[in-house]
């Protein structure tokens, strides 16, 4: 089974890019890396900060998944924390040691936009993607609980400013729900996370979804989210 890294996004309280797209590709790679050695290294959020430039992001004034997962493949992995930096919350200079780099990424998929179902399959095949949603408006700001629907929410490529993880879904009293991680630390929603409601792709959800594809696969590998007792639980099983 092809093998995806988990997806997770970082972004200020005001809602602007301001460097999530470091982290799309660190919880992708530190997923797939446990999927394949059970191990769970820190991968180095400041190196797509500081090296990704040329690929089209612009460091902590912006950039997207997919040009964070074209410098990866480019240059053969991501460091690890311990070998570059940890996160500074600013640019950087670049300075990775080829010989360090780990998760290696041979592509990365773009599920079909608008698609529910395609998102639930990629969800359940291949584990958390990453989605970009509008976060713009003061009810997702204060979500505390609860399946989250906004009336006012776009769907629009062009309204969607905020990268988060997908990481699951499910029916709570008779309505369909997204499980999403975001980034705002864990005081923020439900332990840092929320529901959104499947309402019409409310924020845009199945929009814009991404998940990139580790270049070594093992034989065999199940990655499941489920949400319970207001805790999410990620089960890697390997035989």
């Amino acid at each position: 089974m092809e093998n995806a890294l988990a997806t997770a996004a970082a972004c200020d309280l005001t809602g602007n890019w301001h460097c999530q797209f470091r982290i799309i590709l660190l919880g992708d790679a530190t997923v797939g890396k446990t999927s394949l050695t059970g191990v769970l290294p820190p991968l180095s959020q400041q190196a797509l900060i500081d090296c990704s430039w040329g690929f089209g992001n612009h460091a902590c004034d912006g950039g997207e998944e997919w040009y964070a997962y074209e410098w990866i493949m480019r240059h053969g992995g991501i460091p690890s924390t311990e070998s570059y930096d940890s996160y500074l919350g600013q640019n950087g200079y670049c300075h990775y040691n080829q010989s360090e780099l780990m998760a290696k990424v041979s592509g990365y998929f773009n599920v079909e936009s608008g698609n529910a179902t395609a998102l639930k399959a990629a969800l359940h095949k291949h584990g958390p993607v990453a989605v970009n949603i509008e976060a713009s408006h003061k009810s997702f700001a204060f979500y505390a609980n609860g399946i989250y629907y906004e009336p006012d929410c776009g769907n629009h490529t062009v309204m969607l400013d905020h990268a988060v993880l997908a990481v699951g879904c499910g029916v709570l009293q008779g309505e369909s729900y997204w499980l999403i991680k975001n980034s705002w630390s864990t005081y923020w929603g439900n332990d840092g996370y929320i529901l959104m409601s499947m309402k019409k792709n409310n924020c845009g959800v199945a929009t814009v979804a991404t998940y990139p594809i580790l270049a070594r696969q093992p034989s065999r590998i199940q990655l499941t989210s489920r949400y319970a007792t207001d805790l999410l639980t990620l089960e890697v099983a390997t035989e």
